[in-house]
């Protein structure tokens, strides 16, 4: 387990041999510059799966940017990382 606040420090240390992750869970506002989608566009160009791994969060449900973005995210999306009975269907699956 880990955590990065950044899309750089992100790509490094998924690029790193031997990463291995269950899952990656990514806010929707990844830094100033990228999102979370920014990330799994990056990811799937990459080509090695680890795209289907991002389960995407956020705290920011208000603004219309941030809902018309998750009405149809590429991947399983929850609320908030403290909303566990919503993440709860993503673990399982």
């Amino acid at each position: 387990m880990g955590t990065v606040g950044r899309f750089a420090d992100a790509t490094e240390r998924l690029a790193q041999p031997g990463a291995r992750y269950d899952a990656l869970l990514v806010d929707v506002h990844l830094d100033e510059a990228h999102t979370g989608f920014d990330l799994f566009d990056h990811l799937r160009t990459a080509g090695q799966g680890l795209e289907q791994r991002i389960v995407f969060t956020t705290g920011d449900s208000i603004s219309t940017q941030t809902r018309d973005a998750l009405s149809a995210p590429p991947g399983p999306c929850c609320g908030s990382p403290s909303a566990s009975t919503s993440c709860g269907k993503c673990w399982s699956a």
